[in-house]
């Protein structure tokens, strides 16, 4: 009796001003694919040499791509790649819907991970949205009617998180973690730090991401974050991962694909976020971090919600969907 061989490539790009959230959340998804039985490749057009380290110390394969993501001619490259009934996950915001339906039609299980509606419609077998704000108005249009994983019950969480969430003391916590994602494109740590650190006199931790300046590894982020009091967050995968650990936040807008995760958090009652796409506003941050901090009740009541609705077992879960599917 033949045992079916499973193959997975997931398909995503990151550079130093973009996408590092992407290829992160890939990278977990692939470690959760290959401890379920696949074996994972990553199939990038670009990305830095730390994710390409990260994603083979998990024994993950990185190939190289030569169409961009908004290239039709990505479809034939992936197929020409990939087998009848290989998985195949897209993960980015610019993807050619066009090539993305071609690549379902050559009979390989497609699936697209979304935010914010940006891909709602592309031709698929599955659907990912692992976002608070995600819905099932936001696929009705979908003439595919892939099967829909949606909400923070699917958030692909990094294994140190998950690790760190287990082993954390919620009555130790102390100080602030700031994170401005890959690489801090506005530039603003550094003064929210040295601001924070005068204002409160406590510990401040600054992760520079994956791709910035940032002296924490992986796992060191993960537990400075599960350490700290409270977190100023920029809104976007990060996000999950601090409420996973039941941080108390400030949210921190940089970028329009943001905008909708900041305001489930407000809608849900789980922080206040500062909106710094137009105007960089470090004074309402400030202001925001230290009546959190001041506000006991209220970090409390955050902490145990946020980590109920992110459990960190996300990942896992949608691995064991990706195989059931195609066992």
């Amino acid at each position: 009796m033949s045992t079916k061989l499973l193959n997975a490539f997931i398909v995503c790009d990151s550079n130093r001003e973009y996408g590092s959230g992407h290829v992160m959340r890939s990278i977990t998804l692939g470690i959760s694919l290959q401890k379920v039985g696949f074996k994972v490749a990553l199939v990038c057009f670009e990305i830095p040499e730390a994710l390409v380290e990260r994603a083979e110390s998990f024994g993950l394969h990185v190939m190289k791509r030569n169409a961009q993501q908004a290239e039709i001619a990505i479809a034939a490259e992936v197929i020409e790649s990939t087998n009848p009934g290989d998985v195949v996950v897209f993960d980015g915001y610019y993807f050619d819907q066009q090539a993305i339906a071609e690549v379902h039609r050559s009979e390989r299980f497609v699936v697209v991970i979304d935010d914010n509606g940006d891909l709602a419609e592309c031709v698929s077998s599955l659907m990912l949205n692992q976002n608070l704000h995600a819905n099932e108005k936001m696929y009705r249009r979908n003439s595919s009617s892939p099967k829909l994983l949606l909400g923070c019950e699917w958030a692909l969480i990094r294994p140190e998180v998950l690790a760190a969430r287990e082993s954390q003391n919620l009555q130790e916590r102390q100080g602030i973690f700031i994170a401005m994602g890959g690489t801090d494109p506005l530039g603003i740590t550094p003064e929210i730090s040295s601001r924070l650190i005068k204002q409160t006199g406590l510990k401040v931790v600054a992760a520079g991401g994956f791709l910035g300046q940032s002296s924490l590894n992986p796992i060191e982020m993960a537990e400075e974050m599960s350490h700290s009091q409270i977190g100023v967050i920029a809104c976007g995968t990060t996000t999950w991962e601090a409420l996973c650990l039941g941080l108390p936040l400030v949210g921190v807008v940089i970028a329009d694909n943001q905008i909708q995760v900041a305001h489930s958090l407000q809608e849900n009652k789980l922080g206040d976020f500062i909106d710094c796409r137009n105007e960089v506003d470090i004074e309402s941050i400030l202001n925001a971090t230290t009546a959190l901090l001041k506000n006991s009740l209220r970090s409390e009541d955050i902490s145990g919600r946020a980590r109920a609705i992110v459990d960190g077992r996300g990942a896992h879960r949608v691995a064991l969907e990706i195989l059931s599917a195609v066992s």
